[in-house]
C-alpha cells in the first residue's frame, strides 16, 4: 500500500473514531449570562420616568453537569445552570430578578481530530425564576415561577488527556416567566437567557 493510500486511510480513522464519547463523564463551568428580564422591568415600572441608576443585562453564571453516552458521538446530559441575580433601580425604587434551571438535553458532537471537535446541545429545562422587590415594596411580595423552557446551544472542546476534556460553549434558554404579584393581581413577564462558558469535564 502506498503512502498516500495509508495516510488517507489514516484521515478517515481520525474522522471516524477521534474525540469520541466513551462512558459517562462530569463536568463544571464558569462564564457569563444574559437576559433581557430588566428590559421587561424597565418597560413594566417605566423606570425611564423616574429614572435609571442601574439596569443589569449580564450577571456572572455557572453551571453544573453529569452526562452519559449514547454512542461515540452521542451522550445525554442533565445539567444545573445557575444565571444569577438581576437588579433594576431608580433613585426611588428598584426590583430584582434571580433564575436557575435544570436542564436535560442530548448532545452531538462533530470531531475536527483526535482531541477536538464542536458540538450541538437541544433539550428542555425546568427554570426556575424569583422576583424580589428591592425597595418601595408596599404590596409586592417575593414570587417564584416554575416552568418548562426550550434550550439549544453549541460549543467547543479540546481532550486534554484520555479522561480530561475542556469544553466552552453557548446555550439560549427561551421561554422563561417571572411573576409580579402587584395588589392581588399577578402580571407574568417573559424573559429568555443565554450563557457563555468555559469549563472542564472529567470522563471515567
Amino acid at each position: 500500500m502506498s503512502k498516500h493510500k495509508k495516510f488517507g486511510l489514516a484521515l478517515i480513522f481520525l474522522a471516524c473514531h477521534g474525540a469520541a464519547f466513551s462512558g459517562a463523564y462530569v463536568g463544571i463551568a464558569g462564564g457569563e449570562g444574559w437576559s433581557n428580564a430588566t428590559s421587561k422591568l424597565y418597560d413594566f415600572y417605566d423606570y425611564g420616568h423616574y429614572g435609571l441608576t442601574r439596569k443589569d443585562n449580564n450577571r456572572p453564571a455557572y453551571a453544573l453537569y453529569l452526562g452519559d453516552t449514547l454512542s461515540e458521538r452521542d451522550a445525554l446530559e442533565l445539567s444545573y445552570t445557575n444565571f444569577g441575580q438581576y437588579k433594576i433601580t431608580s433613585p426611588t425604587f428598584g426590583d430584582s430578578t434571580r433564575a436557575s434551571a435544570f436542564s436535560f438535553r442530548w448532545v452531538h458532537q462533530f470531531p475536527i481530530n483526535e482531541k477536538s471537535g464542536v458540538d450541538s446541545h437541544l433539550g428542555a429545562a425546568w427554570m426556575k425564576e424569583q422576583y424580589h422587590c428591592l425597595s418601595e415594596c408596599a404590596g409586592l411580595p417575593d414570587t417564584t415561577t416554575n416552568r418548562l423552557v426550550g434550550v439549544a446551544g453549541v460549543g467547543v472542546y479540546w481532550g486534554i488527556s484520555p479522561a480530561v476534556r475542556i469544553r466552552a460553549g453557548v446555550d439560549y434558554y427561551n421561554g422563561g416567566r417571572f411573576t409580579i404579584r402587584d395588589q392581588g393581581a399577578d402580571y407574568q413577564l417573559s424573559a429568555n437567557y443565554l450563557v457563555a462558558a468555559l469549563g472542564v469535564e472529567y470522563h471515567f
